[in-house]
């Protein structure tokens, strides 16, 4: 008999599993000073029902869109999914950062510090889950080449897939074509690559762009010798999608009540009280107006600044008065166990005639700063 307990062992070990990150998920890695990442990959098309996925799961749901929207708070040492964001419902700690910051002289340098830290704590930014794939071609890192992972996009980047979708084919000319329509159809894709730069403590990905040329422009996420699509490639890429819904953020109204609570009586540290603590009984607390402590969320270097502050700006000019009905749920859909194709995704031709030294190196400035719009979209708020 062993003299160790095997019991105790795998549940140490399914605990610290759980802890890791999702290896199906990519992050964009923080990029050094002066320094500039690339990835190329295709954004992939909205699942539909019956649509097989990773694992030989299927679908039995349709995605609207062919991102998810989702955001969340990072307080207590984790995350928490925003009703706000995820359900377009009342969120009981935006509520109290929206109150907080509009309690705060916006004429000086001390409140608009103090909203600033307010905004970035307190509010989560918004991103969007996609699919992607990342062809297999030398210009991609060896980690992500031949695989579909999903992201969650910053706004930065959605909103240059968003001009892409908004555009007509009138876009542009014959020596510099843009990109235009349905970037993410796997018969007629744009590959997009993602510029990582480092700008202060954050990541940017101003730069990124559609890689089109007057030689090169939509093409199939898959293709043969004669560059025709590759039915068979496209079909195994697409059956390795990952089933977006299964990765939004839990929302967890008790913590939120409770987190709100906690903040409306001064306890800023984040921390709150536990289920077997009991809270001290205080004579009607006033509302503190000092930001709370500012906690590090792991998911690091996706511009969170940046997002905190358009977040602000939606909500206070869109927020309804009275509580929505609840959204559908995001529960994990029933799924007919099948096995996916073996078929493993190749190299995508054609990929390597973009020339990558043709294309602008360049970094787009930034067009204000984060305290400034702070304090001008909540001064129009205001009335001021």
């Amino acid at each position: 008999m062993s003299r160790y307990d095997v019991d105790a062992i795998r549940n140490q070990v399914k605990k610290r599993l759980k802890s890791q990150r999702d290896p199906s998920e990519f992050r964009a890695p923080k990029a050094d000073e002066g320094k500039t990442l690339k990835y190329r990959f295709y954004v992939l098309p909205p699942l539909q029902k019956g649509d097989v996925v990773a694992g030989g799961a299927v679908m039995e749901h349709d995605m609207d869109m062919f991102s998810i929207p989702n955001g969340a708070h990072y307080l207590e040492n984790k995350r928490i999914g925003c009703p706000r964001i995820i359900h377009d419902e009342d969120c009981e700690i935006c509520q109290y950062a929206f109150d907080l910051m509009a309690e705060i002289d916006a004429g000086s340098e001390d409140g608009k510090k103090k909203r600033s830290a307010i905004a970035k704590q307190l509010l989560p930014g918004t991103y969007h889950m996609v699919n992607l794939y990342f062809p297999a071609i030398d210009a991609n890192p060896e980690d992500v080449r031949g695989k579909v992972m999903w992201f969650n996009a910053p706004k930065t980047v959605v909103d240059l897939w968003l001009e892409c979708l908004y555009r007509t084919d009138d876009g542009g000319d014959a020596e510099e074509p843009l990109p235009y329509g349905v970037f993410f159809d796997e018969m007629n894709s744009y590959l997009f690559q993602l510029e990582i730069k480092k700008d202060g403590k954050w990541n940017s990905f101003k730069s990124s762009k559609f890689l089109v040329t007057p030689n090169i422009g939509a093409r199939p996420i898959a293709s043969d010798k004669d560059k025709k699509a590759d039915a068979k490639r496209i079909k195994a890429i697409l059956e390795k999608r990952i089933d977006l819904l299964s990765k939004v953020p839990d929302v967890d109204r008790a913590a939120i009540t409770r987190i709100a609570a906690n903040l409306s009586g001064g306890q800023t540290k984040g921390g709150g009280f536990d289920n077997d603590e009991e809270e001290p009984k205080k004579d009607k607390p006033k509302k503190s107006t000092k930001p709370p402590k500012e906690e590090e969320d792991p998911l690091e270097g996706e511009m969170a600044e940046e997002e905190a502050v358009e977040e602000v700006v939606e909500e206070k000019k869109t927020a309804p008065k009275t509580t929505k009905p609840p959204a559908k749920s995001t529960a994990k859909p029933t799924a007919k166990p099948k096995q996916p194709p073996k078929a493993e995704p190749e190299e995508v031709e054609g990929e390597e005639a973009v020339d990558e030294t043709s294309e602008s190196e360049a970094v787009e400035e930034e067009s204000s700063e984060l305290d400034d719009e702070v304090d001008r979209l909540l001064s129009e708020l205001d009335g001021e």
